[in-house]
């Protein structure tokens, strides 16, 4: 028998390979240093093929090998097993020699996990359990574990696309929600991952946004950190999901443990949004930008790089409500004491407020599991006012729908009602919206014309000028979006129409199918799978819908 190969030479345009070394049944090849600053980085990074049984090695070309195993004769009927191991090490210090014992053992006992997970899918569709297996799967090929200033093990949002090597605050708490079903434990490493860099007031580089922490971390730092990494954003925080992800877990595997470690930390994350991204102080928070080099100072601020650091700060990177006209103005926010803390855009948005409503739920939920009372009653009467500011301040009831307002110098406040996306759906899964409110969104917007397209729940509405099917979050059909609207359908009764929605997200995605990836987004009209393949939010809603029984319901 023969086996020959030899390695991928050309990921990064030019040869990487600094040369191969063979050993008794063994191969590794060295790669060069590299530093590519936002795809990837290598300092001593090695490749391994081992096998088990007897096997002359030798070379082929300049890069290649040819491994034969000894001659073979068999019986009829009889059969032998040859095993090789492949290996890569991201440092020296992780290339330990191999041993086949211990090897073996980790395949057994990964072999035993994955018939534990796939134990816990509940009878019924076999196309539905293959659609949730693969959600798994995906998750798991996208998990890592600790390197560089990654501290805990996380799930990236996508291996097979080169920007996505990283963490994200709110792909992580998303992505928690799901895991938390399957693995708790990863779960709420993946929560801790970012929380490992949560700002204190002794933070060297950004004490004003204690208790806010960078919109992504990676294996390497920014510069400002003594990295050389592009990726690593402290520019702006991400949606306020944090507390939601740390419940769902606590649901799942009752460790009030974990409750406690972090109930003090999302208290302070919080916080932060109060301090400082509600400019007038009236209790409704905007999203912004915080002081980076990148936003100039007070006096030459660079108001496109605010604009676009508030838009990330979303999550929807360039949805039209976040487009730079000239009503859209960039504030400075400061303390009692003058001091510049960052920046808002004068526009409050329905979707913060609606998760930070959800978010004072959830803290109040954790205070009472705790034992403290008094901050559970007050953060409850936080959410009930908050509750009637949001229903008064972002709800149209000329279009039966929640929009984002933007204000002026004289505090004059107008709906961004040409703006139709899908953040209008959010007050429904904070189960903020009143029954009337939730009621006018299912008569009027799940008509085909706005968001109960064939792929349902478009980023932005069907029927608005700004509809763009293809272009990110300016049309597309994002499955967290979807599935923040499908449970807030679910939240207010209307189960039949949840279910409907979901099955149709399912039948769009072809998520059951054993071909096709599960993709980042997906086009509204035609169901094209569109942008990053394997990605892990759009898994964790598939396995979510299924988990909780939105696959399955009659119309």
């Amino acid at each position: 028998m023969q086996w020959q190969g030899e390695p991928f030479d050309k990921a990064v345009g030019k040869p990487w390979i600094a040369g191969r070394q063979f050993a008794t049944n063994q191969l590794e090849w060295q790669f060069r240093p590299l530093r590519k600053t936002w795809s990837l980085l290598l300092d001593d990074a090695k490749f391994r093929i081992s096998f088990r049984e007897p096997t002359f090695l030798e070379e082929r070309g300049a890069r290649g090998y040819r491994a034969s195993s000894e001659v073979l004769n068999l019986a009829p009927s009889e059969r032998r097993s040859f095993l090789s191991a492949q290996q890569y090490f991201h440092t020296a210090a992780e290339a330990k020699p191999l041993q086949w014992p211990k090897l073996l053992q980790s395949a057994e006992r990964n072999h035993s996990r994955w018939g534990w997970r796939l134990a816990k899918l509940a009878d019924g569709d076999l196309g539905q359990k293959r659609m949730a297996a693969r959600a798994i799967s995906t998750l798991a090929h996208n998990w890592r574990s600790p390197a560089g200033a990654l501290r805990h093990h996380g799930v990236t949002p996508s291996v097979t696309y080169q920007w996505f090597n990283g963490l994200w605050a709110w792909d992580s708490w998303k992505q928690a929600v799901a895991l938390a079903r399957v693995e708790p434990w990863l779960a709420k490493s993946n929560v801790r991952a970012m929380f490992d860099y949560q700002f204190d007031e002794q933070d060297p580089v950004r004490p004003q946004d204690a208790g806010s922490m960078p919109d992504a971390v990676f294996y390497n730092q920014d510069a400002a950190r003594g990295g050389d990494g592009g990726n690593w954003n402290e520019r702006n925080g991400k949606p306020p999901l944090a507390a939601w992800a740390v419940w769902e877990i606590y649901l799942q595997d009752g460790d009030k443990a974990f409750v406690a470690e972090l109930y003090p930390r999302l208290m302070a994350l919080h916080a932060w949004w109060y301090r400082n991204r509600d400019h007038d102080g009236n209790g409704l928070a905007e999203y912004g930008a915080n002081l980076h080099p990148l936003h100039g100072e007070p006096g030459s601020l660079n108001r496109d790089a605010i604009i676009q650091a508030a838009a990330w700060e979303s999550g929807m990177d360039n949805a039209p409500r976040f487009d730079a006209d000239n009503s859209l103005k960039v504030l400075e926010n400061r303390d009692a004491k003058g001091r510049l803390l960052g920046y808002s855009l004068n526009q409050e948005s329905v979707d913060l407020n609606a998760f930070l409503y959800a978010d004072k739920q959830y803290l109040a939920q954790m205070a009472s599991l705790l034992g403290r009372e008094a901050e559970a009653m007050q953060l409850r009467q936080q959410a009930q006012r908050l509750g009637q500011a949001i229903r008064q301040t972002f709800y149209d009831p000329a279009s039966g729908f929640f929009y984002d307002v933007r204000f002026d110098a004289e505090g004059k406040r107008r709906l961004l009602s040409d703006n139709k996306g899908t953040e209008g759906w959010i007050p429904l899964w904070a189960s903020v919206a009143s029954p009337e409110q939730a009621e006018a969104l299912v008569k009027r917007q799940l008509r085909p014309e706005s968001f109960g397209t064939r792929v349902p729940f478009p980023t932005v509405s069907h029927d608005s000028p700004e509809f763009a099917p293809d272009r990110y979050w300016r049309g597309p059909v994002w499955l967290d979006q979807a599935f923040f609207a499908i449970k807030g359908l679910q939240h207010y009764g209307y189960r039949q129409q949840a279910s409907a929605m979901s099955r149709r997200l399912l039948a769009a995605t072809a998520a059951d199918s054993r071909d096709l990836p599960i993709r980042e987004n997906y086009h509204p009209l035609s169901g094209e799978g569109l942008h990053c393949t394997n990605f892990s939010w759009s898994a964790s809603v598939l396995l979510l819908l299924y988990n909780e029984g939105l696959l399955s319901e009659a119309e």
